[in-house]
């Protein structure tokens, strides 16, 4: 926080506005992204990479290689929770 308000590392500062917005903005975009994750999985998509293309359609294609290793931890996250379906 500075002088009131809360900033992000890009820079963007909001006045009056804690970090708990953020985190929820930030948990929202995560919750929405494994549920795309979660529904290119159940059409049959298995390798990390034909999931990106699938869901990450608003990356350039030179950032990937970060969305694999992205939906790798989703992946990861989804299993521990029993959600994915063989």
């Amino acid at each position: 926080m500075q002088g009131g308000s809360w900033c992000e590392p890009r820079g963007t500062c909001v006045p009056g506005v804690g970090s708990s917005y953020f985190e929820r903005r930030a948990r929202t975009k995560r919750d929405e992204r494994e549920a795309k994750i979660l529904a290119a999985w159940e059409k049959g998509h298995r390798e990390p990479a034909a999931i990106v293309k699938d869901v990450y359609t608003d990356v350039a294609p030179a950032m990937y290689g970060l969305a694999e290793r992205s939906v790798m931890a989703h992946l990861e996250k989804l299993r521990e929770e029993q959600r994915l379906r063989q």
